[in-house]
């Protein structure tokens, strides 16, 4: 009986999956947040999200949290952020991304314009992926909250997000707990930066749209 009832739930879950992926196909108006945590979503859902997600016009928040999804997923929905315009949260908390999957969505980042919560927690993208986001950084302009706690990250890797904030000028919260061993240094630091009058001011400048604080690309 057990066993019925675990494969009857199983059915339904697939069934709720794979209709909420067609609506974000086809664009679905109603569906503005999609929340599909602890679904045992793999690479293939998740890249069947990023064929809808790349030409989404509705969607604002999507919740992935605590799935399977691996580096080919988040390569998938890296390549729809870069053409995506209307995404503003984005969590993908443990999961299975790596380094190579931090590296995809921090490329996406760089050339993604609406974007504004992104929560990286709990996926092993280590320095790699660490180094990859804080360039990110330095050419995006409208995150406001990044976590990538619990991630493998060695103090060069988050002294890079820190040091990132020197340019950009949008991020308010970055979140590094549980990446090891840092010194109490690097969070005075970050809290300064944060604190920082002149990021402020330059915020409100861009929001504004009369400055761009965003760097050259070669």
């Amino acid at each position: 009986m057990v066993r019925g009832l675990d494969r009857f739930f199983m059915a339904v879950d697939a069934a709720y999956i794979e209709e909420q992926i067609a609506r974000v196909q086809r664009n679905d108006p109603k569906l503005t947040t999609l929340i599909l945590s602890e679904k045992n979503l793999g690479d293939e859902e998740a890249c069947a999200l990023g064929l809808g997600l790349a030409h989404n016009t509705v969607l604002k928040t999507l919740y992935l949290s605590f799935n399977n999804i691996g580096v080919k997923g988040a390569a998938a929905l890296a390549e729809a952020l870069k053409s995506n315009a209307h995404l503003k949260t984005l969590s993908l908390r443990g999961n299975k991304i790596g380094p190579d999957g931090g590296v995809a969505l921090a490329e996406a980042l760089s050339l993604n314009s609406s974007l504004q919560w992104h929560n990286l927690a709990g996926n092993r993208i280590g320095a790699a992926g660490a180094r990859a986001l804080a360039e990110a950084l330095q050419f995006n302009s409208t995150l406001i909250s990044l976590n990538v706690e619990n991630n493998g990250i060695d103090l060069a890797g988050c002294t890079a997000l820190v040091d990132a904030l020197k340019i950009n000028v949008s991020l308010t919260t970055l979140d590094l707990g549980l990446n090891g061993a840092m010194l109490s240094q690097l969070y005075a630091r970050l809290a300064k930066l944060l604190r920082d009058p002149d990021r402020a001011a330059a915020r409100k400048a861009a929001a504004d749209g009369w400055t761009d604080t965003k760097p050259a690309r070669e």
